[in-house]
């Protein structure tokens, strides 16, 4: 029998992440990470299978903490629309700017920094942005229903219209635009669903602020 590892290979998945997400794949070396996870060459290998198979293996877990994520916005109750709408939008924000570390959408990332050279992320990158596209139309489609937004709409354009729009708005934070501009760039977007929306209203603020510190309380137990 081997050996039983000392260490929980989960949380060092998530540590690794946290690392790939801030450097990129490229910028973080094998000593980056041993220095990170405090894992020696050979355990890494023994674990996760190198370098590449790691940072394959992040992306197959933020995909997983991300269709989590998104029962507490988009997919939080079965007639989940436009106000879940916008607290993604809200929550997204405040989750990126409040963080430099992880200043946008890891997939985003993994998607400019990798997509044309590696098929396996590139295939990862675009089953989040699937996902992620399927649940602002399931959003939209409930908002449709309940005349929020007119029945006209079509909510599989709109869907992937968002999903191009909140994947933007991590990279312009990650270069550095200003938070302002990048709000502003938020309520314009929002005005296309609602024409009436100007800035968000103090129910979905405390709701952001809210969900905001759940998750952050169920990352530190992860790191506990």
């Amino acid at each position: 029998m081997g050996r039983s590892k000392s260490f929980e290979p989960n949380k060092k998945l998530f540590r690794a992440m946290e690392l790939f997400w801030y450097k990129g794949y490229e910028n973080t070396s094998m000593s980056d990470l041993k220095k990170h996870l405090g894992l020696s060459t050979q355990s890494i290998y023994d674990t996760f299978g190198g370098k590449e198979n790691l940072y394959l293996q992040t992306l197959e877990l933020f995909y997983g903490n991300s269709v989590e994520g998104l029962k507490l916005t988009l997919r939080s109750k079965e007639d989940a629309s436009l106000p879940e709408i916008k607290l993604h939008f809200l929550l997204a924000y405040r989750m990126q700017i409040g963080d430099k570390t992880k200043a946008s959408c890891y997939i985003a990332n993994t998607s400019l920094e990798l997509g044309l050279l590696n098929k396996e992320a590139q295939i990862q990158s675009i089953k989040f942005f699937s996902m992620l596209k399927d649940a602002f139309k399931f959003a939209l489609s409930n908002a449709i229903a309940k005349n929020e937004i007119p029945d006209d709409r079509d909510p599989e354009q709109l869907a992937w219209y968002l999903t191009n729009s909140i994947s933007g708005l991590g990279v312009l934070n990650r270069a550095g635009a200003d938070v302002g501009n990048i709000l502003n760039i938020i309520n314009t977007t929002l005005t296309t669903l609602d024409p009436q929306h100007s800035n968000f209203d103090k129910k979905t603020i405390k709701k952001a602020e809210e969900t905001e510190r759940l998750i952050n309380n169920m990352m530190k137990e992860i790191f506990e």
